[in-house]
């Protein structure tokens, strides 16, 4: 039976007229149950390409409606003036125009949207599923389940879905002075130097202030092409993530696994058997004083009571499965090490990047590559 479930997609646009061509060519690709409404929202530039592409684009899917910006807003305002759209939907796909999308984006915005429209632990929805962490670019391998989805503390911009209810009270945290203020020792450092001209560094700061997470996919139905613009100077594949190819129906929308905004695993606090417990695998949290056991591959001053080794992958299921080793240590924060030694784990980058060796490689490389 057909969802009633009204979700609409917003292009948000400015001056590269190329990226807008590459995303509406994968939403005209995509597969539609209905009629779906599509927003071209344009911020006001110094060309006309983008406005006159976009009025002469035949969207079949239903209907299409541009918005021009008479003044230049810039992104964050671009970006937040297109949540009074969501009065007339219950649910938004908002789309960068260097964003692509895969062709079952659509079933599973409907889906989550009627899953999670109201639930108001849920502050949004991914579409874009990470595999590195942004905030040191180490790989990112979530723990996987027979859901499709995971949560995370961690708003995402490289596609989205936001929701009425949950947008609403985002934007009524975001009208109050606090947001504005950024403890380094509480949120990840990186986007503690994001400038304000960012508008995710804020709903970010939201989630994590109103302990909320967004829902993510195992299976990402967008990627980020990274273009240059604006606030992006270089043209990479850095965050390319695998998109789903080929269409995929129905979801399993029953996730059970959480990250916090540092990427950690939370559910390890349970499998460990220790709530006050600091998980710290990447090494990006600035405040681990505050729980009385610390998770981590950082050599610390404090008494070790559990270790792990890294046979496993992701490196939660070496903690899940009680492989014991010393590279995942667990410390007593309450009993000092007066015989501490730092000491650096070189076979760690094995692990994280399937290091061969060093000669292997570089012979390898010379072979396939240079020599052809």
């Amino acid at each position: 039976m057909k969802s009633n479930i009204t979700v609409a997609i917003c292009i948000i646009a400015y001056n590269r007229v190329n990226s807008l061509k590459r995303l509406l060519h994968t939403l005209d690709k995509a597969e539609y149950d209905r009629e779906v409404e599509l927003i071209i929202s344009i911020d006001k530039s110094d060309t006309l390409n983008v406005l006159e592409y976009s009025r002469q684009f035949n969207w079949t899917h239903g209907k299409l409606t541009i918005i021009e910006h008479k003044e230049k807003m810039g992104l964050k305002k671009h970006v937040l003036s297109c949540g009074k759209l969501l009065d007339n939907y219950d649910g938004l796909v908002v789309l960068e125009d260097d964003i692509t999308v895969a062709e079952s984006f659509y079933y599973y915005a409907v889906q989550t949207v009627e899953k999670y429209k109201d639930d108001m632990k849920v502050a949004g929805i991914s579409l874009y599923s990470p595999e590195i962490n942004y905030q040191n670019l180490l790989p990112f391998n979530p723990l996987r389940t027979d859901s499709d989805v995971y949560y995370m503390q961690n708003a995402q911009s490289w596609g989205q879905i936001w929701m009425k209810k949950q947008w609403n009270d985002f934007i009524l945290w975001y009208k109050q002075e606090k947001h504005r203020s950024f403890d380094i020792k509480k949120y990840p450092k990186c986007i503690c130097y994001w400038p304000d001209s960012s508008w995710l560094k804020y709903h970010i700061k939201y989630c994590i202030d109103r302990d909320k997470y967004f829902i993510y996919p195992y299976v990402s139905l967008s990627t980020n092409n990274n273009d240059v613009g604006t606030h992006n100077k270089i043209n990479t594949t850095l965050f390319q993530t695998n998109m789903l190819y080929g269409v995929k129906k129905v979801y399993n929308l029953n996730p059970t696994i959480f990250y916090d905004s540092f990427y950690e695993n939370l559910n390890l606090r349970k499998s460990i058997g220790i709530d006050d417990l600091c998980v710290n695998l990447y090494g990006e949290k600035n405040d681990i004083s505050r729980n009385r056991y610390i998770l981590t591959f950082k050599r610390l001053p404090y008494k070790i009571i559990g270790g792990y080794s890294v046979r496993f992958k992701p490196w939660e299921m070496n903690v899940l499965h009680c492989i014991s080793g010393s590279h995942i240590l667990l410390y007593d924060t309450c009993f000092m090490d007066k015989s501490f030694k730092y000491k650096i784990k070189y076979d760690l980058l094995k692990y994280l990047y399937n290091f061969m060796g060093y000669r292997h490689l570089l012979k390898r490389y010379v072979k396939n590559v240079i020599c052809n």
